[in-house]
């Protein structure tokens, strides 16, 4: 295993295991999580006021949470990456470098941001 992917694989395991909705706490941090498949899964949420122009029809809250998330499948699988930057906007899963891995690991606000 390589040096990067070691530490990929590190900061992930060291991410804290998913919460409780009612212990959750309601500021930016990332957590480990699974939804029933196999693989390393961490997710970063921040949650935002509902921007004026969205109808009710489109998100009836007052504030809404946008997510972005890594998952490794395997130790010698590319790290997938899936941004939800809205609940009206369908999320989008892509394959990533390592390196990309880290640095959205690093500023997953900025990387959200960047819609990339």
């Amino acid at each position: 295993m390589n040096r990067k992917r070691r530490e990929l694989l590190d900061r992930m395991l060291a991410c804290p295991p998913e919460r409780d909705d009612e212990e959750r706490p309601r500021r930016r941090e990332w957590e480990r999580f699974t939804n029933g498949r196999p693989g390393l899964r961490v997710r970063w949420a921040d949650e935002l006021p509902t921007p004026e122009w969205v109808t009710r029809r489109m998100w009836p809250g007052e504030t809404y949470w946008r997510h972005v998330s890594v998952t490794m499948t395997s130790e010698t699988a590319k790290p997938i990456v899936r941004f939800a930057w809205c609940p009206w906007v369908e999320a989008r899963d892509t394959d990533a470098s390592l390196e990309r891995a880290l640095e959205i690991l690093g500023d997953p606000a900025g990387a959200l941001e960047r819609k990339s």
